[in-house]
């Protein structure tokens, strides 16, 4: 099946991954890229701004993939992305935050480089800019592309007076290294170390009730928490890219964050805002044609979570379950095999074992799936082993059908 076929459920996106090398030939971190396929050599985009939203929303999570906890993340950002500090949604202990295009004095940029820096993050500057922001920046890269040697000692020379680490990028071969190492450049980045490299990605479109809900709540000076949750947790998309994003954002955690409740409280009202506004960016005029199967995974959600209200021991925990229902049917979304999903999805042993069939929680699927069917008498084994009957399992199937129908639909719920 053709990955790029726009009328899948799911879109490809692809970020770059490149090493920043120190003097000692170590990797310092890496540089985030955006690319628009798995052959593109150049990052082509039309709106810098979307494609650095796509990086946050869901680039920054894929390239974390391999890499040691400790290394940082090198993410380029435009003046607009800067004043709306989409950056706090990142880890700032593990971002460098670099700044585009900034020539041209702006008081909101060097306030907003300045919050960065009290936040934790680190700043990179890429030369030319202006010396109000080089007094900040605790990296100050530049370009060596078409540069005479004698200009490059000379500006390494100039610099030598901030306490900067100085960054050569574009290096192209091992002369141009020699040359830099001698000239003082304490920071490598080029083809001569390494390509970047590309990372493919697929994510499922958001409801689009769930973008107009969301808008509408981060919109708020003060939003609710709990707000978020039901709209976060009724959109197996929205859930997925969230876990994603808190496991590999704060992968010092010993144990995976296992429910949507538990993510939004750890990344806190700030950063959460960000992330969202990123993905909300990234998946500008995003379309989906997968209703029905949004439809079931949202009821089943509920559907799990009435049911572990009404027996005195549920298999899992009731929010765990409401996750094992909403992602119950991944596989139907994305048109791979379940196996293919679970390879690096951020999940709880125990969610992973229930997708699979492994767990004796799957027999609430197979208990769902007879529902769906109106097969009652296959259902009766699992209702009885939970200490379930056929009415409350009807009249919470049917109370889950009306709260997924509203819910989608964009009502509010009480």
């Amino acid at each position: 099946m053709d990955i790029l076929d726009t009328h899948q459920p799911f879109q490809p996106f692809f970020v770059a991954r490149q090493a920043i090398y120190d003097r000692a030939g170590k990797v310092f971190a890496y540089k985030l890229l955006f690319r628009d396929s798995a052959e593109a050599e150049q990052a082509v985009f039309d709106d810098p701004d979307r494609a650095t939203a796509q990086i946050i929303a869901d680039g920054y999570a894929l390239a974390r993939h391999g890499v040691r906890p400790e290394l940082p993340m090198l993410v380029t950002m435009s003046p607009n992305l800067l004043r709306q500090e989409v950056a706090l949604a990142l880890p700032p202990e593990r971002t460098i935050v670099q700044v585009m295009d900034a020539r041209t004095p702006d008081r909101t940029v060097l306030q907003a480089c300045t919050s960065l820096k009290k936040a934790g993050f680190s700043v990179a500057l890429a030369l030319p800019s202006y010396a109000a922001l080089i007094e900040l920046a605790d990296i100050i890269s530049l370009d060596l592309r078409g540069r005479e040697d004698g200009d490059i000692i000379k500006m390494v020379q100039r610099l030598s007076s901030f306490p900067a680490q100085r960054m050569a990028e574009k290096v192209e071969d091992q002369r141009t290294f020699q040359m830099a190492r001698s000239a003082g450049f304490h920071l490598f980045q080029g083809y001569y170390f390494a390509r970047p490299k590309i990372m493919p990605g697929r994510k499922l479109q958001p409801a689009e009730a769930a973008k107009m809900q969301l808008i509408h709540e981060v919109s708020k000076e003060d939003f609710e928490f709990s707000a978020l949750s039901r709209i976060i947790g009724a959109d197996p998309s929205l859930s997925l890219r969230l876990l994603h994003f808190i496991n590999s954002a704060y992968m010092t955690r010993a144990k995976k964050v296992e429910s949507i409740p538990q993510a939004l409280a750890l990344l806190g009202q700030r950063p959460l805002r960000q992330w969202l506004m990123a993905v909300l960016l990234a998946d500008m005029n995003g379309t989906s044609d997968s209703q029905e199967l949004y439809y079931m995974s949202v009821q089943r959600a509920r559907f799990f979570e009435l049911l572990a209200e009404s027996t005195p021991h549920p298999p899992l925990a009731k929010d765990t379950l409401m996750l094992v229902g909403l992602f119950s049917k991944l596989d139907a979304l994305l048109c791979i095999s379940m196996e293919e999903i679970l390879n690096d999805a951020p999940l709880d042993d125990a969610i992973r074992a229930t997708l699979l069939g492994t767990h004796p929680a799957s027999q609430w699927i197979t208990l769902s799936e007879a529902v769906e069917n109106g097969r009652w008498t296959d259902m009766q084994p699992t209702l009885t082993e939970f200490g379930l009957s056929p009415v409350k399992a009807a009249v919470a199937y049917n109370k889950a059908s009306v709260w997924a129908a509203e819910l989608l639909q964009g009502t509010q719920l009480h």
